[in-house]
């Protein structure tokens, strides 16, 4: 077993030993770690660790909430460089951004990151973030206070999606927000009615998608600022938000700068 590199665990495990495995210091990748089969310490040992997949529940042990600061590290590799937090529904999805916060601030070289159907009151601010961070994905996730405030703030960001995620009627994109941000995309983002673009914001974005958001009434004038924009795919939206960007349409100066223009079934009614 010490020489094992991938371990799959099962989504859900009815025992209630916990699992050891802090001998495992070769191992690689690691999918449903939680610890509530498994012990959180053994994570420090795995000092070779590329890829984790945390599956809720996850609790730090004697986690010092008075001193943030006073919490040991709790990942071991300084290689690791995807992390996935996932709900199995079995279990509480929310996460105490206090302790994402300190899980965050123990993966150093993280450059990609999923949080998927997860209840956070709030993302933690964007200093506990991997500065190698540069892929997102928010899925089936609910939010008190909007992300984008914390996210626009990641230095090395590119790749940005958000699918089926509570972000809120309003979406506001600031100067100097998304420095190195190149492909965004917007999925059943069912709750966004609103999306403002600063002049400044996103200077680097190349790709936009956006899908099933049927309650967004337009895109933001402040992408005609954005010159570096190649591409702007509308998958499944209302006929008239197609209309208004088309050739002729109310909106079609927003977008006329940009080199391909792709619609996908826009033709129907959405509900």
């Amino acid at each position: 077993m010490e020489q094992l590199r991938h371990l799959y665990l099962p989504d859900t495990c009815k025992k209630k030993t916990k699992l050891k495995l802090g001998t495992l210091r070769k191992l690689l990748t690691l999918v449903n770690f939680n610890t509530k089969t498994c012990y959180l310490k053994d994570l420090i040992n795995m000092t070779n660790l590329r890829e984790l997949v945390i599956n809720l529940t996850f609790n730090i042990e004697n986690f010092n909430e008075k001193e943030f600061g006073e919490n040991p590290p709790i990942i071991g590799s300084k290689y690791l460089h995807f992390l996935s937090i996932v709900s199995n529904w079995e279990y509480s999805s929310k996460i105490d951004p206090r302790l994402l916060a300190h899980l965050l601030s123990s993966c150093t070289s993280v450059c990609k990151l999923s949080i998927i159907t997860a209840e956070i009151s709030k993302l933690p601010e964007y200093h506990f973030y991997s500065s190698h961070l540069a892929y997102i994905r928010l899925e089936q996730c609910e939010f008190e206070e909007g992300p984008v405030l914390t996210l626009e703030k990641l230095p090395n960001l590119r790749i940005l999606e958000f699918e089926e995620t509570s972000i809120g009627k309003e979406m506001f994109c600031s100067a100097q927000g998304f420095p190195r941000l190149e492909s965004l995309s917007l999925g059943r983002l069912y709750e966004l009615e609103e999306w403002k673009v600063d002049e400044g914001a996103m200077p680097s974005l190349q790709r936009l998608e956006i899908w099933r958001c049927r309650n967004l009434k337009m895109l933001p004038k402040g992408l005609r600022f954005i010159t570096t924009l190649k591409e702007v795919k509308i998958e499944s939206m209302a006929k008239a938000f197609k209309d208004k960007l088309e050739e002729g349409g109310e909106d079609f100066y927003n977008v006329k700068h940009v080199p391909s223009i792709i619609f996908q079934n826009c033709d129907l009614e959405i509900e």
